[in-house]
């Protein structure tokens, strides 16, 4: 969710002082671009960031600005910024969705002490996807179905797709930041699956009984399944593109990630990660005044076009 890597980037900036945009998208897992995308909403939200370049440089506060808020406090942290920051479509429902998902863990679970336990099975992962947005759940009968260990019957609808109905028997509940995910058995696959709760439509509670396999660990499940999502987002925002651009203009390669770089006389020859397609065709617009495209092919072609037209123009 975007409002979360906003606040992200504003206390790594707060507890370091100066923060590389590299660094800050390794620890975000999200392009540089992206960082410097975020950065601007920041600016334009009133928080005085400045980028500089160097060895030495980075993206900081004026020298005599501070968050002035307690850092050991996120809760107050958190809604402290969320009224400095623009208004953004998430922000409204990631509220409702946090005070609902943990108001319903206080009050909905049995002051029964003889059944299942549900210590080892919630996890809250305070990290964030990509740009996510979180929906309001009903994870009662979840709740239900883990601490009584019978099996659920629910409806599922992905996106774009009609609902399918799933017999499941539930291993665990995450919180990841807002948004709810059950990792079950599903009957119908014959295999541990991962559901998004906001696409659950309906569930009922079953009278079968389950067991959870003595073999299985919620957390080492959750982990080895965040990093498949990651590796597997990474794979899919990865476009190079090569660029020859002279020395005097090497400043602008800050802004990228760069694959690797070679030395000419008076240029280097750089491959700069663009993240997709049409990513690449926006920032090319503004590199072809300072460099020359070498490769792909595809993002050359664009550039001559690209050129062409604004000739034409004059």
């Amino acid at each position: 969710m975007r409002v979360h890597r906003l606040i992200a980037i504003l206390v790594m900036i707060e507890q370091k002082g100066t923060v590389k945009a590299k660094e800050l998208s390794q620890t975000l897992e999200v392009s540089s671009r992206t960082i410097y995308r975020d950065i601007d909403v920041l600016c334009e939200a009133g928080f005085p960031l400045y980028a500089t370049t160097g060895p030495k440089g980075g993206i900081h506060f004026t020298d005599s600005y501070s968050l002035g808020i307690d850092k050991q406090d996120k809760t107050l942290l958190l809604f402290e910024l969320l009224h400095q920051l623009p208004i953004l479509s998430s922000q409204e429902n990631m509220q409702i969705s946090l005070n609902q998902g943990l108001q319903s863990l206080q009050d909905l679970l049995p002051d029964a002490s003889n059944q299942s336990p549900l210590s080892d099975k919630i996890i809250i992962d305070e990290d964030t996807w990509w740009n996510e947005q979180s929906s309001k759940v009903h994870i009662k009968p979840i709740i239900d179905s883990l601490w009584y260990l019978k099996s659920l019957h629910i409806h599922y609808k992905k996106k774009g797709q009609p609902a399918s109905q799933r017999l499941v028997n539930p291993y665990g509940l995450i919180l990841k930041h807002t948004t709810w995910y059950l990792v079950a058995y599903c009957h119908q696959s014959q295999s541990v699956r991962t559901f998004h709760c906001s696409r659950i439509t309906k569930s009922n509670l079953t009278n079968n009984g389950y067991k959870i396999p003595t073999t299985f660990n919620l957390s080492t499940h959750w982990h080895t399944a965040v990093n498949g999502f990651i590796n597997e987002k990474i794979t899919t925002e990865y476009y190079p593109v090569t660029i020859e651009i002279p020395f005097r203009y090497s400043y602008i390669l800050d802004k990228y990630d760069v694959e690797h770089l070679i030395k000419n006389e008076n240029s280097y020859n750089v491959a700069i990660n663009l993240s997709k397609e049409d990513f690449a065709k926006e920032d090319l617009l503004m590199l072809i005044g300072f460099c020359k495209i070498l490769s792909p092919k595809a993002m050359v072609d664009f550039a001559k076009s690209s050129l062409e037209k604004q000739r034409s123009i004059y």
